[in-house]
């Protein structure tokens, strides 16, 4: 082997050391990078952050006491008024941080004020058998009409879409997996367009299936199947035996047109 073999043959081998030797090295830094990063995620587990502006006013705790859930570390003295309340383990599936929040107030008539959600429980209260995770709401102002204690109704807008085709929850009925609505029979039109209130049909509804979307506690969103200022059942009133037998024979109906959400959008809650 001549000179020049050798020395390419020798720069080869030393080239790979070097490529080992390097990625030895580069799994050395994300070991020690990953340990840091563990590090950070237990020294921010050691502090407790409110989730507002104050002034601590008092500690009851001191070094190396133990603490549990239920434990009252400090008073925090804020100007800004919150509301806490619980909810089931199916509802806080669906709550998110800064979600609006709609709030009513027992104590005081005709009062309703905004908020947002900003502070969810990380772990779960067990109560004969209830499982309930606590849930912050902080008030976007404050009214001098509320006062500490007071009890409060928080709907949570959970999701909202504007200019959406609503009808009665009633009014939508289920079969064999499919939604469906029921509207009167063609020559039917005419009576439930004269009688806005009810009226009786001669004829049997009919089902139209719909495909359906969000909902909340009064109306359910339809994406297709039905057309704003078509008539639908909202709800059947059966006839009382003291009735004539033709009346007995038909069925009156509710029948009020459903409507859109309009600019300001339809807000679907949770209770």
């Amino acid at each position: 082997m001549g000179f020049d073999e050798k020395k390419l043959a020798l720069e080869e081998l030393i080239a790979g050391v070097d490529a080992r030797e390097i990625k030895f090295q580069e799994n050395i830094v994300a070991q020690k990078e990953n340990a840091l990063l563990d590090a950070k995620e237990k020294l921010a587990s050691h502090f407790i952050r409110a989730p507002f502006d104050g002034v601590i006013g008092e500690v009851n705790v001191k070094t190396n006491d133990s603490v549990s859930s239920a434990t009252t570390l400090a008073t925090l003295m804020t100007k800004q008024y919150i509301a806490e309340l619980t909810l089931n383990e199916i509802d806080i599936a669906k709550v998110k941080l800064n979600q609006p929040v709609i709030l009513n107030f027992d104590a005081v008539d005709g009062l309703t004020l905004t908020g947002k959600v900003t502070d969810i429980a990380s772990t779960a209260s067990t109560n004969q058998g209830v499982v309930t995770y606590g849930i912050t709401i902080t008030l976007d102002i404050i009214n001098e009409l509320i006062k500490p204690g007071m009890t409060v109704t928080a709907a949570i807008v959970t999701d909202a879409k504007p200019n959406v085709l609503l009808v009665p929850n009633s009014a939508v009925k289920s079969q064999n997996g499919m939604s469906y609505v029921e509207i009167p029979d063609e020559f039917d039109i005419s009576v439930a367009t004269a009688n806005v209130s009810g009226a009786v049909f001669k004829n049997p509804t009919r089902q139209q299936q719909v495909e359906i979307g969000l909902s909340n506690d009064e109306f359910t969103e339809i994406l297709s199947g039905l057309q704003e200022e078509d008539i639908i059942v909202t709800r059947t009133i059966q006839p009382t035996s003291a009735q004539s037998t033709q009346t007995q024979q038909n069925s009156s109906v509710q029948l009020p047109s459903f409507n859109t959400g309009g600019t300001g959008g339809t807000r679907m809650m949770m209770r």
